[in-house]
């Protein structure tokens, strides 16, 4: 009975409203930060580094696909090199976007197109906390499920959203020299009058 309560009284403390979950769609067009000649710039120079450097795979298993592909590989080495004209023809082959599929169907994600993803991954090799640090993850950090429980059990994803939320909360300005902060005001108000428009 006793523990019972001290998880109680735990669980109810500072606790944070999570949103029901949904996946974000994205309603604006990306913003274009370079222009079509410098993106092809880009993949006109990876593209030269793929065929004459290459990459080291450390599985077998992957060079032997990637040898079946058709890509430049030798028996003994690990680096792989990649004909110009085998990259495009894949990349050509990739889907705008995919479904990355949950044990729970209504959490499937689409992954691709205008929308947007945010989750989280653990495994068991490695373990951290506040108290330890990250270490070498063991049979007991992955199997702590009192503790999780009378945290409130929270996953990750729900435990950065009350962390940040905290954070938002308690965060305070640091000091800025009052013409200093008169020129950023003036700054930003121009931007927002040239409707973000370079400024001379």
């Amino acid at each position: 009975m006793r523990r019972n309560t001290r998880r109680s009284d735990r669980s109810s403390r500072g606790q944070f409203v999570q949103l029901p979950w949904r996946q974000v769609i994205n309603r604006y067009h990306p913003i274009e930060v370079l222009e079509p000649d410098q993106v092809e710039q880009i993949h006109q120079a990876s593209s030269r580094i793929l065929e004459k450097i290459g990459i080291d795979f450390l599985l077998p298993e992957a060079l032997d696909i990637l040898r079946k592909a058709g890509a430049d590989t030798k028996l003994g080495d690990q680096r792989v090199r990649f004909d110009r004209g085998l990259i495009e023809s894949s990349i050509a082959t990739a889907p705008s976007q995919f479904t990355l599929h949950a044990r729970n169907p209504d959490h499937n994600l689409i992954i691709g197109g205008n929308y947007i993803n945010f989750g989280s991954v653990g495994s068991a090799p490695h373990a951290s906390d506040l108290d330890r640090g990250r270490r070498s993850g063991n049979y007991k950090d992955f199997c702590n499920l009192e503790t999780w429980e009378e945290a409130g059990s929270q996953n990750a994803t729900q435990r950065a959203n009350e962390l940040y939320k905290r954070i938002l909360a308690e965060f305070e300005p640091p000091p800025l020299d009052p013409s200093i902060r008169d020129e950023l005001d003036d700054f930003v108000a121009r931007r927002k009058h040239e409707g973000g428009v370079a400024t001379a």
